[in-house]
């Protein structure tokens, strides 16, 4: 089984998606995917990793995968203002945090370090757009912070639908290694049910905190389950949806690669 569209934009990157996780294999996937955190993390002579959590899907799942692999674990929630609690994404976080029992939880608010970068500028809608940039840079440089005091590395917690269709900022989800880079929402969400993530983080409508008052889906135009059968079978089932996701995957290409350079 291979992926229809999803397959030639992945070539770009130089990965294919070779393996499917359904509700018979995801136990064995799980098994897999912490191996494979925890033979990285050995293989680099760290001393555990640094993990964003966000109180969303993703990071509880990478965090679940973390725990289940044995690695050591510093968690980082950061929140700005008050549009994690407002949210319950803060009460989420903190409850994954509690429930796989990370070696260390942090709470960094991040306030002060975008006010200080944002300098003054007028509140517009562009400025409000590179704000919300701003904050998931902040976040990432804090992340490193930690991984350098303490020698771990920042996992990741992107997957393949965002990566495909842009759904990340540039240069703000930095990390040294992305276990679920692959992996689909839907895949996410068998994964989280077999790790026994909170239901309140797999009942969350998926959010980037970024102060944009948009969901996830709101923000792409489609919905994850479109996307996902757009890279999967060829089609979301409405050509113009479909018309809408290929611009968007075209347009992020600069966002997957690296800045190019001249050649001679």
């Amino acid at each position: 089984m291979a992926m229809v569209r999803g397959a030639r934009f992945l070539e770009e990157m130089g990965r294919s998606k070779d393996f499917w996780i359904t509700p018979e294999n995801v136990e064995m996937y799980a098994d897999r995917l912490a191996q494979y955190i925890a033979e990285f993390v050995r293989r680099t002579g760290t001393k555990g990793v640094v993990l964003g959590l966000s109180g969303g899907l993703d990071s509880a799942v990478v965090g679940a995968l973390c725990a289940l692999s044995g690695v050591n674990v510093r968690a980082v929630i950061m929140p700005y203002g008050s549009i994690m609690t407002n949210s319950g994404s803060d009460a989420r976080a903190q409850e994954v945090a509690k429930k796989y029992k990370f070696a260390k939880t942090s709470v960094f608010f991040i306030d002060d370090a975008l006010h200080c970068l944002r300098d003054g500028a007028p509140e517009t809608a562009k400025e409000r757009l590179a704000s919300a940039n701003l904050m998931a840079k902040i976040r990432t440089a804090k992340l490193y912070q930690y991984a350098n005091l303490e020698d771990r590395l920042v996992v990741g917690t992107d997957v393949l639908p965002e990566l495909m269709f842009g759904h990340f900022t540039k240069n703000g989800n930095g990390c040294d290694f992305r276990p679920c880079e692959l992996i689909l929402k839907r895949e996410m969400y068998l994964l989280a049910k077999a790790l026994d993530v909170p239901q309140s983080v797999i009942d969350a409508t998926p959010d980037p905190e970024l102060g944009l008052d948009k969901s996830d889906e709101d923000e792409l135009g489609f919905t994850f389950e479109q996307g996902e059968d757009f890279l999967d079978i060829g089609t979301s089932g409405d050509d113009a949806v479909d018309q809408i996701i290929d611009r968007k995957i075209i347009a992020s290409r600069h966002k997957r690669y690296l800045p190019p350079s001249f050649t001679g």
